[in-house]
């Protein structure tokens, strides 16, 4: 009885701990960059978003829990409005982290796809070298960054 107690309260630390671990930190990047390459993916597709058709599609900081991923409808002209998320873009979805232990540390610049090239822009700007970082911590106790990178050549790096 005493060894099963014993190798159930291991069990019970490790699995509180992996919640925290790199490991989770890294499975938390991996998703946004998973969802920032499915609007990538959209935009290369040239996808349209519930029958209408769009200029782009991007991702938008919301809070350190959640992020956004958003279509430009297409009106009369799209390179006219700004390649940043704004008030009549149609949201597509609304991603929350799934691990509560996790937050994304600071608000980081809207991603942008827009069709048909796609064209990649980071803060509005698709300047050559231009980019962005998202920083996934661990909320309690603090700890070093999981640091995801994208830059306008539509480059996505990860730096655990």
């Amino acid at each position: 009885m005493a060894i099963l107690a014993l190798l159930s309260g291991f069990l019970v630390l490790n699995f509180r701990a992996s919640g925290t671990s790199a490991n989770a930190r890294l499975q938390t990047a991996y998703v946004v960059i998973a969802d920032i390459r499915d609007a990538q993916a959209r935009a290369i597709a040239g996808t349209q978003y519930e029958g209408s058709s769009v200029c782009g599609y991007g991702v938008h900081y919301s809070d350190p829990m959640q992020y956004v991923l958003f279509a430009r409808l297409k009106t009369a002209s799209c390179p006219s409005v700004p390649q940043t998320y704004q008030p009549g873009d149609a949201i597509v979805a609304t991603k929350k982290l799934v691990n509560t232990r996790m937050s994304i540390s600071t608000p980081f610049s809207d991603i942008y796809f827009e069709l048909p090239d796609p064209k990649t822009y980071i803060g509005g700007n698709n300047g050559a070298g231009l980019s962005t970082t998202i920083s996934i911590i661990v909320t309690s106790p603090l700890s070093s960054a999981t640091v995801i990178s994208v830059s306008t050549s539509g480059k996505i790096d990860i730096t655990p």
